[in-house]
């Protein structure tokens, strides 16, 4: 997560959505922090204490800390949310090939153990899914409890859009998105008429109703 609290914005992290690639722009620093912080939830971001959410290597770059009491005087209720939504399976995918490609991401370690994409959805439908890493956690679990009017979703394709949205209260110039943390999943042939990936989409069915509510043109 990034957090402005100058222009009263937040950036959830929803795992395997370019949000790296975002952060890295919005602030570098941020990438080094645990996955408990670097993919908060809205609800275990407002949470979080003072010392977390003023962290300098958590706020959008160029961000000016305003003075500590306007700050105690704000609720992040009230801040504008954004995120990136992606389609379920592609990125339950991404995640198992980002695996397969850096063994040393301990967090996926036991994924990156499966043989085959076969394998991955069954030890996927094996566990209940807060049991997996938070990598594999519903993206709708992100953003519960966001206020309707202050959520802001983007489609994956759609994240230079969301980073000059993101960017525009700071900067002269908006910064060109790298892609950072690729996976080569993308020509991955999946048969959506298999049971088992059937079972995989089922169990996904609110993430699939969040994807399909974007707007026309953020597809």
């Amino acid at each position: 997560m990034l957090i402005s609290h100058q222009a009263n914005k937040i950036f959830i992290s929803i795992p395997k959505t370019g949000s790296t690639s975002i952060m890295s722009v919005l602030n570098e620093k941020s990438l080094h922090y645990h996955p408990t912080i670097y993919h908060a939830s809205f609800l275990e971001i407002v949470s979080f204490n003072n010392q977390i959410l003023m962290n300098k290597d958590l706020q959008f770059s160029g961000n000016k800390i305003p003075f500590f009491g306007n700050f105690y005087r704000k609720s992040l209720f009230d801040y504008q949310v954004y995120a990136v939504v992606r389609d379920p399976i592609k990125r339950l995918v991404s995640v198992y090939y980002d695996a397969i490609a850096d063994k040393n991401h301990l967090t996926l370690l036991d994924i990156s153990m499966l043989g085959s994409l076969s394998e991955f959805f069954k030890f996927y439908l094996s566990k209940n899914v807060f049991d997996h890493p938070v990598h594999l956690w519903p993206q709708t679990h992100f953003i519960a409890d966001v206020p309707t009017q202050n959520l802001h979703l983007y489609h994956f394709n759609d994240l230079q859009n969301l980073l000059d949205n993101l960017q525009g209260n700071f900067f002269w110039q908006h910064s060109k998105l790298p892609h950072l943390r690729k996976t080569d999943s993308s020509n991955t042939l999946i048969d959506y008429e298999s049971s088992l990936v059937i079972d995989v989409m089922n169990s996904l069915l609110e993430d699939y109703n969040l994807y399909k509510s974007l707007p026309v043109n953020n597809l």
